[in-house]
């Protein structure tokens, strides 16, 4: 195979730029996925912490997790700062916008109550 010429260009044509996402879309995004991907992790953990206390199956969604397990006494104190910022992450996973402070209050709280959860589970 050969290569008769090539152009290296610093600017996207037009037809492609309008296909991609601009900087403002990525810098409304990311912070979403980032809360979502907290809550996914955070969700695995209290379903793999539940199951070893013999709660729940793999259907049960976070809210009646953090209760079973409340009742249990086997939630960590940081599972109340976690449950007042869950519907900042409840709201990035069905893609309702999140202003930026909630946003870092949630990553904050549920970033301990992650490491948390993994410390219990660990055990």
């Amino acid at each position: 195979m050969g290569v008769a010429g090539y152009r290296v260009s610093p600017k996207l044509p037009d037809r492609l730029l309008a296909e991609l996402p601009t900087s403002d879309d990525l810098t409304r995004e990311f912070p979403l996925m980032a809360l979502i991907k907290l809550r996914l992790e955070i969700e695995q953990q209290l379903r793999t912490l539940a199951a070893s206390h013999g709660i729940f199956g793999r259907s049960a969604g976070i809210g009646p997790m953090l209760q079973a397990l409340q009742t249990e006494g086997v939630l960590p104190q940081s599972a109340q700062a976690f449950r007042a910022t869950l519907r900042v992450l409840n709201d990035a996973v069905h893609g309702i916008d999140v202003a930026p402070d909630a946003a870092t209050e949630a990553v904050v709280a549920g970033s301990r109550f992650l490491d948390d959860l993994r410390r219990l589970v660990a055990r």
